[in-house]
């Protein structure tokens, strides 16, 4: 139990990173274009059976209104809060249970930026997860490619670390985080974020045959995409469960002690099934744009 919570916990602030950090792009995209996000929820269902139906949480409220505010033309801005509630659409329960090979009831589903999957079913020691995150539509396909190029650009450790500061110093602007409390709060969420951040950075590799061009994070194996003027991000896995971390460090008290014991557990697991990640993710990938 403490391994499965561990690896959701995991999945979603590895999340809510990769959607922070692949925003940055927006202020300054030559290109012009507007950006969308997927309506989030924390709304779960009973456990077992049929797909969640989610709400939108205060939390995906504050990052949908920040992409939107990114948006000068109004009929765009219409279209992409229509797009915003198409993630689960684009991935569907049975999608996912036909590419990893999983019983379509034994899925659970969740709407947060984007739409994720967890296999709530999954036997002793073995995990999946299938997600569709940061789906972009853009005014036209050059606004489009630059997003993408800018997106899956290379990155060092202290690059990364330059871009959370930046966009942990905007959700603290905005006028929902009105307290010290909810400052705070940002600014812990930050710093896990920072913590869990690979110390080599983000490093990309193209992928041919997958969409107008893809890209895949090599320590992850998550892939963006690009088709026509929409790019999303994609990542499937199913395999051996993340090992917990350090119980001793855990239970120190000591946050630091925490998020390195995680991080180092974290780098050990993505290390192992990298090459599972990457192959699974394309795979996902492909079906996806078949759907489209």
């Amino acid at each position: 139990m403490q391994a499965r919570l561990h690896t959701v916990t995991r999945g979603l602030v590895l999340t809510c990173l990769a959607l922070g950090l692949q925003l940055a792009p927006v202020g300054c995209d030559e290109g012009g274009g507007g950006g969308a996000s997927e309506e989030a929820a924390a709304k779960a269902d009973d456990g077992k059976g049929d797909a969640a139906e989610g709400k939108e949480d205060p939390v995906a409220k504050l990052v949908n209104d920040q992409i939107d505010a990114n948006v000068s033309d109004e009929q765009v801005k219409s279209f992409l809060k229509d797009q915003a509630k198409k993630g689960c659409e684009m991935l569907p329960p049975a999608m996912v249970a036909k590419v990893l090979e999983i019983p379509e009831a034994e899925l659970r589903q969740m709407k947060i930026v984007g739409c994720i999957y967890t296999w709530q079913d999954a036997p002793e020691g073995q995990d999946a997860q299938a997600s569709i995150s940061t789906i972009m539509v853009l005014e036209d396909v050059a606004a489009a490619e630059q997003w993408f190029a800018n997106a899956t650009k290379n990155k060092t450790g202290e690059e990364l670390r330059a871009e959370l500061a930046m966009v942990t110093g905007k959700a603290k602007e905005h006028e929902s985080i009105d307290t010290k409390t909810k400052e705070k709060t940002v600014d812990q969420l930050g710093g896990m974020m920072g913590a869990m951040m690979p110390d080599a950075g983000y490093q990309y590799e193209d992928v041919p045959g997958v969409g107008d061009a893809a890209r895949v994070l090599t320590h992850d194996g998550k892939l963006t995409v690009r088709v026509g003027n929409m790019v999303f991000t994609v990542g499937a896995f199913k395999g051996q469960a993340a090992p917990p971390p350090d119980m001793a460090a855990v239970t120190s008290g000591d946050m630091k002690r925490v998020m390195a014991a995680s991080k180092e557990s974290e780098a050990k697991w993505l290390d192992l099934t990298r090459d599972a990640r990457r192959q699974q993710g394309i795979e996902l990938a492909k079906a996806i744009v078949a759907g489209l």
